[in-house]
């Protein structure tokens, strides 16, 4: 009986290379645990692989805001949920005080990981990120997300 190779880890982080390089990322690093940091659009993103559970990828969008007080999470946690019903697939949450977004999914087959897949879980991840903003009123935004990831 033939059983059909299940891929390998090393195999969905080349081909999250490959579409990180085709779809001109910038700043591409590789951290120790094999994650990738990139900037495109001019946020920078963390795209975060699972050794335990190869195919199953993290895209986040860390630090849009700060929420320091109870006042100023109030109108932020509305907006996440608003923004999280809304935009589907992807959400937007605290860690800790930083709020963040993010799109978590499951690719069978390294080859399908590619590009045009990567700027569809972007688009819709900075589309909740842009749900949120489009709520807060008054002197509220959100800042460029930095590199700071929790």
């Amino acid at each position: 009986m033939n059983e059909l190779r299940k891929p390998a880890i090393e195999d969905f982080r080349r081909s999250a290379r490959r579409a990180l390089d085709a779809m001109g990322a910038q700043g591409i690093q590789v951290d120790d645990d094999g994650d990738f940091r990139f900037e495109r659009q001019g946020l920078s993103f963390l795209l975060v692989l699972d050794d335990n559970e190869p195919g199953y990828l993290r895209l986040l969008l860390p630090c849009l805001a700060e929420a320091l007080t109870p006042e100023a999470r109030a109108p932020l946690l509305e907006a996440c949920s608003n923004a999280s019903a809304s935009v589907k697939m992807a959400k937007v949450f605290f860690v800790g005080n930083d709020l963040c977004a993010g799109l978590e999914t499951l690719v069978v087959d390294p080859q399908a990981l590619d590009a045009k897949y990567l700027e569809r879980i972007l688009s819709t991840t900075v589309a909740a990120a842009a749900h949120v903003a489009s709520e807060l009123k008054g002197g509220e935004s959100l800042r460029r997300a930095g590199p700071a990831v929790h």
